[in-house]
């Protein structure tokens, strides 16, 4: 009987050390069942947060805040020299396009500063070298270069804008003079966001209309004058490099009989295409070009005081007062019924009707007017 009772509680202690280690295995089957389901469940969220990181910049591009953090997490040397670089090459590249047209000229204000030409007399301390370039012009010793001319003022006693009195050439002795080979300026009349229609804003040279030589007889024609075949060669030629003749436009002159300020004029040309021209009569009493309209008033738009080179080279100028210095000059515009007088603005900023001059004038200024592109 004690035997049996033994057996029986050694197998059930058997069942129990059986029961535990069945229990103990499954638990770490199930610990490393959780922990395999756990990496699933940590790998899928991982995934799921790249997604998120991958679109959401896509998804908040209209956010501020998301927009700089954008920034600021590209913001690295290499994107910043290529940046520059790219940067670099789009200016290149606006150098050859619309900032060409800028870049020959500076604008200020109402005025442009375009080519260039002799006017004003040479500063005591400054020396000329005999450098020449491709125009003729002396280097001086200031890096500026300058035109020598001979002097052949209209009158004795005539001075340079410095108070001192020009010198005429004798048959004895030449006199000559240098000249400071300076940017134009110009006065902007009228523009839109293309282009300008621009005044020389002084008298830079002194020539006749059309001159006679002996060979043909005189006219007041604009479209067969010596003056414009000058503005449209050796002015346009020398003022203007290569680079700046690009924007300058040849436009179509109107030279109709109502431009000289008469209903019929048997004088009136063809019209002509111009890159240089005069301005009309018609023109200077445009109020629209910042002109009265009335030609018998006092104009100070239409007053030029004459540069020291055309002073020396043959413009007449006032010398009385107020306005000393300033000259008379061309327009386009033939007077009627006088087959060789052209009409002109005197020094105190007049055009009436009644003036005009002939047209072999030495003592008349010339005032340019063209037309460029803006950058």
């Amino acid at each position: 009987m004690k035997i049996r009772l033994l057996s029986i509680l050694l197998i059930l202690s058997l069942c129990l050390v059986c029961f535990a280690a069945c229990d103990s295995d499954d638990k770490k089957r199930r610990s490393k069942s959780d922990r395999d389901s756990g990496s699933d469940k940590n790998s899928e969220t991982v995934e799921d947060a790249e997604t998120e990181l991958l679109s959401e910049p896509q998804a908040g591009i209209e956010s501020d805040e998301i927009e700089g953090d954008e920034t600021e997490e590209k913001s690295d040397p290499f994107a910043d020299s290529e940046s520059e670089t790219n940067a670099g090459t789009e200016d290149e590249t606006n150098t050859d396009g619309g900032d060409a047209a800028e870049k020959q000229y500076v604008r200020d204000g109402d005025y442009i500063y375009f080519g260039e030409w002799p006017q004003s007399i040479k500063a005591e301390g400054v020396t000329v070298t005999q450098t020449v370039d491709e125009r003729g012009y002396y280097l001086g010793s200031d890096g500026a270069y300058y035109a020598k001319v001979e002097a052949t003022p209209c009158a004795s006693g005539y001075q340079f804008s410095t108070g001192a009195v020009i010198k005429e050439s004798t048959g004895y002795a030449k006199q000559y003079y240098y000249f400071k080979v300076e940017p134009i300026r110009w006065r902007i009349l009228t523009e839109d966001s293309m282009s300008a229609l621009i005044l020389c804003d002084s008298i830079i040279a002194a020539k006749p209309f059309d001159d006679y030589d002996g060979s043909y007889s005189m006219s007041n024609s604009f479209a067969e004058s010596d003056i414009r075949a000058w503005l449209n060669d050796e002015f346009y030629n020398t003022a203007f490099s290569k680079l700046a003749q690009e924007i300058v436009i040849t436009v179509y002159v109107d030279n109709s009989a109502l431009g000289t300020g008469f209903t019929e004029n048997s004088f009136a040309c063809e019209d002509t295409w111009d890159k240089v021209f005069l301005l009309s009569f018609a023109n200077v009493i445009n109020p629209e070009y910042g002109f009265y309209a009335d030609a018998d008033v006092f104009d100070a738009a239409r007053m030029m005081c004459a540069s020291d080179y055309a002073r020396a080279t043959g413009a007449w100028i006032f010398t009385d007062g107020d306005g000393y210095g300033n000259g008379k000059w061309w327009l386009r515009s033939p007077a009627d019924g006088y087959s060789t007088y052209v009409r002109d603005v005197t020094h105190d900023g007049t055009c009436s009707t009644d003036f005009f001059y002939d047209c072999n004038s030495k003592q008349h200024g010339i005032v340019p007017a063209i037309i460029i592109k803006l950058g």
